[in-house]
């Protein structure tokens, strides 16, 4: 990963003062990213490559759980810079999720028999 490559390099050699907009992202995140055996980690979570993201998208979106519960599952163990937007394009284009979604579930009345 390009991206990912370059943000490996300027943790270990440092940050130049200016970057351009696709490592903005990072450079704002600089202070708070560290390496773990060879993998880039924001805080406890681990920054994704382009090319393995579809894939952990399909595994947040496993069962359909919807917008909030991926988000949730998500911020807890991974992240790139368009996580969000990009799971709420899995279940925008999901008709399963799209027709859970408008469907809630109903509570029974409260104090009735």
């Amino acid at each position: 990963d390009a991206q990912l490559s370059k943000v490996f390099l300027y943790m270990q050699s440092g940050w130049p003062a200016v970057v351009g907009a696709d490592l903005k992202p990072f450079f704002i995140r600089r202070h708070e990213l560290s390496l773990e055996q060879g993998c880039i980690m924001w805080g406890m979570r681990v920054v994704v490559p382009s090319k393995h993201r579809l894939s952990i998208l399909e595994e947040l979106h496993a069962g359909h759980p919807g917008v909030v519960k991926m988000k949730g599952l998500a911020r807890s163990h991974v992240w790139w810079p368009t996580i969000d937007k990009d799971i709420e394009g899995v279940t925008r284009a999901c008709s399963g999720c799209l027709l859970m979604g408008n469907d809630p579930k109903l509570t029974p009345p409260v104090g009735v028999p």
